[in-house]
């Protein structure tokens, strides 16, 4: 039967739950008494009120009454009505007149059940209003209880509240008093658990009561005890184990009635039962014989053994079944166990697998009838070559006995057809791998030679060193007789007996490893007879065969004897030839063609006919056999091409480059045609106005593979080409096509288009710029304007300017891009129509840092100047690149510090949002003289080293330690020359001095730091970085300052300096 509920419940719970009720019983007969009264005192409360606003109210409307003013009671009962506790107020005159007034229609926001069970009423009472016996109405006041009751139900919940609370904490008291008494006999059943789960090392700290610490520490002791006791006997067993599982044969053990009591791994192993299984059961089940000859069952010696206390043996030929039904032959034995007092108390049986030596056994004898019947000779020698043991077939072979070889070694059947090197390079194989196989010639004992597949193996011992070597060989003279044969139809040509197509891929690779071992030339001549097919036509096929054999001959002595001809087919031959350079080359096929040339005898008449050479050299045309081969039939029919009875040679490096170029051609045309070509446009500016005055378009080719191409990738290809014409008026159309579509947005922006030199050597380029114009009529030729190379316009200055002028009739204007780099003269320069000069990139972006590219750059735009031409510069990659432009007197650039090339779709967003950078505007209003440039440059350098810095000590990687060395080195010469000269008097100079040896010398110690693995501690130093480089700063402005006192004074002898000294 099971118990109940409250017999299942811990003392915990039970003690709890008994607590909880007790108290929430308590606590709802008190609420609920509490509740009671209070009811009972709001009703009289509300009654007591009803009286107290009847008597205000009547004295209140007395007087009103009386003169008969309605409007005032009215507002009296309006305002009376909207206190507490009161619903309606109603006043009747004499005459039968009413004025009311009602208020708080609203049910108590209590619960239904809640107002009925307090049953506080609403009273009403009425009252007649009587003043000197005159009776001048009658006055009903009408309460009510939903206040009362909604003050009840808010006390209710209150109370309910706080008998809650007492509950929660009575439980939570109770619980951990609880919890503290009995924590030990809690402690004390988990040990009891845990022993009974196996676990005896427990241990119950001892706590509570004196009769629970008593007890804890008895039950420590006894689980000591019995852990001790455990591990003793877990020792002595583990011992026993590993004894019996070491042991390589099966062990089983029984009690004196034969049941298994033990069985070791390896019994398990062979009789397939488990020790779990076989515990326990009868010995003979487990243990299951048969005779292997008369398969009839054997009895199990274990029983002979208990029965009369002796070691009993199996007889041979034994086989143990095992449990799965598998049989293995077995040797055994069983041997009696006996008490101290000599008792029988069971019996061991040792039993072990046979199966292996059994094996053994029979491969050895297998082994020894394929040494006698194989037909391969063996031979088995000592380690020091002795021959110690032959087969049958080794006599057949070699014709000497086993009497006559044995004790000899192998060097009697040496036949000297092998050198020394042979067999020293055979030994170093054997002794390398333990092996070797080949082919080797033998003497037979009658002394002829015949030619033998040898494989000689060496076999070693237990320790690794070799006991003696196998030779296995077999007589393969048929096989080699077949094989000449063979190659003799496979490798020459049936007509002339010239190696044929075959023979010479082998020779071709012979040939080509000799020339890279000697460094030699190799020449592949490829050669077609001409006039062989009239011949053929005219004297027949077998005058023709004959002129082919004749022609054989002649070229084979015209040769030398290493030299290859080779016979590919009809009158196509194939030479190779072994030269020491290219000279002696053509000095033989000159000797060749000579000899070619000279009359065959065919027919009783003299027949001539001459051969077309194409010649392939190698290593100037490092290509594999076949391609050699094909370069020198290209080379053939070039030279038939030139005249015939000649030879040409293969250009190799010249046909990688036409190859490469017109597949680049090609590839560049399909895209043209595939729609992957898109312009990219870079905005041009004025960096004084701050506004965007064109952009340049930039053609990109959208590869399906490699992504997007810049110019530099595929232009370079059809520079010269036919296409690159096609492919400007495309850029030039595309380019107008957009304009028209900004124009159409309300953007109205230039852009200019490069020019290729192919373009302007057109003598229509006018007429087709003028009709891409009338394409687009929506937009101005002003706006479009070409840029054509320095360079290029200086090939033809002539035709050029003729060309500049057509097009500007047109309205649109030129520049001469990468002003600088084509070295024109003046007269040319002024020559040239063109209406804007852009400087190139490569002397703007290292004007910085180079003082003669500075120098270049100033020169070109006071040229500019000077003839009144517009200027653009490129390449400006930093804001300080800009400012000095500024401080040149360029306001125009365009460059990666302004914006990267972009698709044509956003350049809208960004004229609209691009806003020129602080310090252009500042050098716009305090511009530098050419004198004070060499500061700003410095100024450049100095701040372009401290922010290299600071970023190697910031990234985990960075730059090599010469980047920021070689910034410090230009700011620290021009600090120790042009401006000890120019600001060597000022104390601001003195103190620049100190202050950059000591940031040269910090930085060296931060970056030696990072390098040497500390670059927490370096980081954590740069705040020093920071103050040294915001003083060296403050003193640089103190140079400024000194130059604008300068300005203010008159200069005495001075010479302003050069831009970039």
């Amino acid at each position: 039967m099971k118990p109940g509920l409250w017999a299942r419940l811990p003392l915990v719970g039970r003690v709890m739950l008994s607590a909880s009720l007790a108290l929430a019983v308590a606590g709802s007969l008190l609420l609920l008494v509490s509740t009671t009264k209070e009811a009972d005192f709001s009703h009289h409360e509300i009654e007591e009120h009803l009286v107290i606003e009847q008597d205000s109210l009547l004295a209140a409307i007395a007087e009103s009454a009386v003169i008969g003013d309605y409007a005032s009671i009215e507002q009296v009962i309006r305002r009376r009505v909207k206190r507490d506790d009161i619903r309606r107020i109603a006043w009747t005159n004499a005459r039968g007149k009413q004025l009311a007034a009602s208020d708080k229609d609203a049910a108590p926001s209590a619960p239904g059940w809640f107002a009925r069970f307090t049953s506080v009423p609403s009273p009403q009472q009425s009252r007649s209003l009587v003043i000197g016996s005159r009776d001048y109405g009658l006055v009903t006041i009408e309460m009510t209880a939903t206040s009362a009751i909604n003050r009840l139900w808010n006390a209710f919940l209150a109370h309910l509240a706080i008998l809650s609370l007492a509950l929660v904490l009575d439980f939570i008291g109770i619980w951990l008093i609880l919890r503290s008494g009995l924590r030990p006999l809690r402690a004390l059943n988990q040990a009891a658990e845990s022993m009974a789960r196996g676990d005896w090392s427990v241990h119950v700290e001892a706590a509570g009561s004196r009769e629970l610490r008593n007890t804890i520490d008895v039950f420590n002791r006894m689980a000591q005890s019995i852990e001790a006791a455990r591990k003793a006997l877990m020792v002595e067993k583990e011992r026993l184990q590993v004894t019996l599982s070491s042991i390589g044969d099966a062990v089983m053990a029984t009690d004196c009635e034969g049941r298994v009591e033990f069985i070791n791994p390896a019994a398990e192993t062979l009789t397939g039962w488990t020790a779990a299984e076989a515990e326990g059961r009868s010995v003979r089940d487990v243990f299951s014989i048969i005779n292997e000859t008369t398969r009839e069952k054997v009895k199990c010696p274990v029983g002979r053994a208990i029965r009369e206390g002796v070691v009993v043996g199996l007889a041979n030929h034994t086989l143990l079944i095992a449990r799965d039904g598998t049989e293995r032959p077995i040797a055994d034995s069983a041997a009696p166990i006996r008490h101290d007092d000599g008792r029988i108390v069971g019996a061991v049986l040792v039993f072990r697998d046979q199966t292996q030596e059994r094996r053994t056994l029979d491969r050895l004898r297998l082994a020894a009838r394929v040494f006698e019947y194989a037909p391969s000779g063996v031979a088995i020698t000592d380690p020091w070559q002795r021959i110690v043991e032959i087969n049958p077939a080794f006599t057949r072979l070699t014709g000497y006995s086993r009497e006559e070889i044995l004790g000899q070694t192998p060097r009697l059947l040496s036949s000297g057809r092998q050198e020394a090197g042979f067999y020293a390079a055979m030994w170093a194989a054997i002794r390398a791998t333990g092996q070797w196989r080949g082919e080797i010639w033998n003497r037979h004992k009658n002394g002829e030679f015949y030619p033998v597949e040898l494989a000689i193996v060496a076999m070693k011992d237990e320790v690794g060193q070799v006991s003696h070597y196998i030779g296995i060989f077999r007589d393969i003279s048929q096989i080699k007789e077949q094989q000449q044969r063979l190659e003799r139809i496979a490798h020459y040509d049936a007509l002339t007996q010239l190696p044929n197509r075959v023979l010479l891929a082998d020779r071709m690779h012979m040939a080509l490893a000799q020339a890279q071992r000697v460094n030699g030339v190799l020449a592949v001549c490829y050669m077609d007879l001409d006039g062989f097919k009239q011949v053929n036509d005219e004297l027949g096929h077998e005058a023709g065969d004959n002129l082919l054999m004749a022609l054989s001959n002649r070229v084979t002595l015209a040769l030398r004897a290493g030299d290859t001809v080779a016979r590919l087919g009809g009158d196509e031959f194939v030479l190779l030839l072994g030269l020491a350079n290219i000279d002696e080359c053509r000095k033989t096929l000159d000797r060749l063609l000579k000899a070619i040339a000279e009359p065959y005898p065919l027919h009783n008449q003299a027949v001539r006919i001459t051969a077309s050479i194409g010649v392939s050299l190698f290593p100037q045309d490092e290509a594999d056999p076949d391609t050699l081969l094909r370069h020198a039939d290209q080379a053939m029919y070039t030279a038939k091409e030139s005249g015939r009875n000649r030879y040409h040679l293969f250009d190799p490096e010249r046909d990688r480059r036409t190859r490469a170029h017109h597949e680049a051609v090609t590839r560049i045309e399909q895209g043209l045609r595939a729609g992957e070509f898109v312009l990219y446009y870079q905005p041009k500016v004025d960096l004084r106005q701050g506004k965007a005055i064109g952009a340049e378009a930039l053609i990109r080719w959208n590869h399906p593979l490699r992504g997007l191409l810049p110019p530099a990738e595929f232009l370079p290809f059809v520079e010269g080409h036919e296409f690159s014409i096609q492919l400007g008026d495309w850029v030039i159309e595309q380019a107008l096509a957009q304009m028209a579509a900004w124009r159409a947005a309300g953007i109205e922006l230039p852009v200019s288009v490069n020019v290729s030199a192919r373009q302007m050597q057109r003598t229509d380029m006018a007429e087709q710029l003028a009709a891409a114009l009338a394409r687009h009529p929506e937009v101005p030729p002003q706006d479009l304007e070409l840029e054509i190379l320095e360079t290029s316009a200086l090939d033809d200055i002539l035709h050029v300017t003729e060309l500049i002028e057509s097009c500007q009739r047109l309205g649109v204007r030129f520049a001469l891009d990468d002003f600088g780099t084509g070295y024109s003269s003046l007269t040319y320069f002024k020559r040239l129509p063109a209406e804007t000069l852009k400087i190139d990139q490569s002397f703007v972006r290292d004007m910085l840092h180079d003082t003669e590219d500075l120098a270049i750059v100033g020169g070109i735009v006071g040229l500019a100047n000077a003839f009144q031409r517009q200027i653009v510069a490129e390449g400006v990659e930093t804001v300080a690149h800009g400012t000095l432009l500024l401080h040149l007197g360029c306001d125009r650039a365009q460059g990666y510090a302004i914006a990267r090339p972009m698709p044509a779709s956003a350049m809208p967003d960004w004229i609209a949002a691009w806003q020129p950078d602080p310090r252009w505007a500042e050098a716009c209003q305090y511009p530098s003289p050419p004198r004070e440039l060499p500061l700003l440059v410095a100024e450049f350098n100095y701040q372009d080293w401290i922010d290299r810095v600071t970023d190697r000590l910031l990234r985990d990687t960075g730059p090599a330690a010469t980047e920021p060395e070689q910034h410090a080195s230009l700011f620290g010469r021009w600090l120790e020359g042009a401006a000890r000269e120019r600001y060597g008097e000022l104390e601001a100079y003195k103190a620049t001095r100190a202050i950059w040896r000591r940031l040269v010398t910090l930085a060296n110690d931060l970056l030696a730091l990072k390098q040497t693995g500390q670059a927490d501690e370096a980081r954590q130093r740069l705040a020093e970085l920071d103050t040294l480089n915001q003083e060296l700063l403050d003193q640089l402005r103190l140079f400024h300052q000194a130059r604008s006192n300068d300005k203010r004074r008159p200069a005495v002898n001075s010479r302003p300096e050069q831009p970039g000294t």
